[in-house]
């Protein structure tokens, strides 16, 4: 049976939207990736949803990439075992070919929709998309106070952590859960398995729990401790041959990162938040016992009220985002109108029975 996993692969973070859609696929390698561009209410998740099931249905499996504007929308769909890739190419994750023809091909959606309806509506066009800009705006004002304080405490704590402790214990995992392989360094991935969206903040729990029969939860509120640890046992298992998928945290995707799944020893182990609670944890690592026995005694009221305060900035980086979904939705409406999408799904059905033809016919 076909497996689906789901990631992010760009995310609302502090510094704005970041995006890892560069590192959807290897141009360099045998891959084919089709771009889609088209306006807002095209069909452009429509179409990926429909190349997922039918790689699905073909028995491969898929990479589900979610908008994490609107987490029921695509925005991307892998297909490794064909080298099949298909993204959204459209702000504000402009993607462009980098070798036309060869690596990568343009499916134009605009080609199916009314000019003249669009031009007749341009002044709503502008009011709806400089409107949705400016809600996204004030949602990174938002995530970026919620940031500050979130590395305010972990900057206040990270004198406080035991290092050669914490470093003795990574080395004990690796050896218990990753014996050595003695072969070429391994290869690191990085997606977001979580994202702050209109629906509040999205975790893929199902994605880690179907990748790993071991869980560790890392319970850590405060201090850098639990990331400090990811990124040692990330670091030695890429030194011993493992593949190592960085599950970024949206808060921080530049730092540490919010959890870790190592798909070859079937173990993951993720910072324990309110998303990531879920997840099916074989055990909780309590992270105190990092940190120097006083560390947080004494400053405990200040540290829950810096979350309490972190947590109501997301929340209203949340009310931002929902804003401009009900602002992109009236953008899209007006596309809708103005779309043959009879003539788009003939044409978009024949070019999906082609790929498969052609990505089937080079797997023999």
């Amino acid at each position: 049976m076909a497996y689906q996993t789901h990631s992010f692969l760009g995310a609302n973070t502090p510094h704005g939207f970041v995006s890892l859609f560069d590192e959807l696929y290897d141009p360099y390698k045998d891959h084919n990736l089709h771009i889609i561009k088209g306006g807002p209410g095209c069909g452009k998740s429509t179409l990926m949803k429909k190349i997922a099931a039918t790689a699905e249905a073909h028995g491969f499996d898929t990479e589900r990439v979610h908008c994490s504007s609107d987490p029921s929308s695509l925005d991307a769909v892998a297909v490794p075992a064909l080298s099949l890739f298909v993204c959204d190419g459209t702000a504000p994750h402009v993607v462009e070919p980098r070798f036309p023809g060869a690596c990568e091909n343009i499916i134009n959606l605009g080609a199916y929709w009314d000019e003249k309806k669009l031009h007749d509506t341009a002044d709503e066009i502008r009011k709806y998309t400089l409107e949705c800009a400016l809600y996204h705006r004030r949602s990174v004002r938002f995530l970026a106070a919620a940031g500050a304080l979130r590395l305010s405490s972990l900057q206040f704590l990270a004198p406080q952590v035991l290092e050669e402790k914490l470093n003795g214990y990574a080395l004990r995992f690796c050896k218990r859960m990753l014996p050595n392989k003695k072969c070429a360094p391994g290869k690191t991935t990085r997606r977001f398995l979580s994202a702050v969206t209109p629906q509040g903040e999205v975790f893929f729990a199902d994605t880690v729990a179907a990748a790993a029969t071991e869980i560790l939860l890392l319970d850590d509120p405060f201090s850098p401790a639990a990331g400090m640890l990811l990124q040692r046992i990330a670091a030695r298992a890429l030194a011993h041959g493992y593949d190592v998928t960085l599950a970024l945290d949206p808060l921080d995707p530049h730092g540490d990162p919010l959890g870790l799944l190592l798909p070859e020893g079937a173990v993951a182990l993720f910072r324990k938040t309110p998303q990531t609670a879920a997840l099916p944890a074989a055990r909780t690592l309590h992270m105190e016992r990092f940190l120097h026995s006083d560390a947080v005694r004494g400053h405990k009221q200040k540290l829950l009220f810096q979350q309490k305060l972190q947590r109501a900035l997301v929340d209203e980086s949340i009310e931002m985002l929902q804003k401009a979904k009900e602002t992109h939705d009236k953008l899209e409406r007006i596309y809708i109108e103005a779309m043959d999408f009879a003539r788009m799904q003939r044409e978009t059905d024949a070019l999906v029975a082609r790929i498969f033809n052609e990505q089937l016919s080079k797997t023999g």
